[in-house]
């Protein structure tokens, strides 16, 4: 049985208690046991709740004030789909847009996913980060995966037209 209402509670309660509060024992009965994750932990799939529970520690390493807003949320039998801003503060020098060679340490991604569901619980989603800070998901990507190896060099940068781009998202903001 489908239940669109209980899916997009779940995926609130995902939002909420796993990635905002960092809450990763609930991540088991959020997620199938097999359950496969696109689209996060540098370009490979994250894999049931183990693979969450590492991916958001990775998050909360880089990002030490995070902040999930949910934009907008629809379900429909077995999916919801949902569109939230995933902000926060890095706590690393090596990721963050950058405007000239000065870092910024205030992120804001766009953020959409698709959650499916078997048995009331996520089974598969895929999650897109887009917007301007397109660059930054990359970044933190290449950041988490470099960390994973224990590789403490690297390089982040944004060409000319990204940085003009930066400049004007801050001078709103401000």
């Amino acid at each position: 049985m489908t239940d669109p209402a209980h899916h997009i509670a779940i995926v609130q309660t995902y939002l909420q208690q796993a990635v905002l509060e960092g809450d990763l024992e609930i991540l088991d009965r959020l997620f199938e046991p097999d359950a496969v994750s696109y689209g996060l932990d540098s370009w490979e799939p994250v894999r049931g709740a183990e693979g969450q529970r590492d991916f958001i520690s990775q998050l909360h390493s880089v990002m030490g004030d995070i902040h999930v807003t949910i934009e907008d949320i629809i379900a429909a039998d077995d999916k919801v789909a949902v569109r939230f801003i995933l902000s926060g503060t890095t706590t690393a020098d090596t990721i963050g847009p950058r405007v000239g060679d000065r870092f910024v340490g205030r992120l804001a991604i766009q953020s959409h996913a698709i959650y499916h569901f078997v048995y009331g619980r996520i089974r598969d989603n895929w999650t897109v980060f887009e917007y301007v800070s397109l660059p930054i998901v990359y970044q933190i990507a290449g950041f988490l995966a470099l960390r994973a190896s224990d590789n403490e060099e690297m390089e982040s940068s944004l060409d000319e037209e990204e940085d003009e781009e930066m400049e004007d998202l801050l001078d709103e903001e401000l």
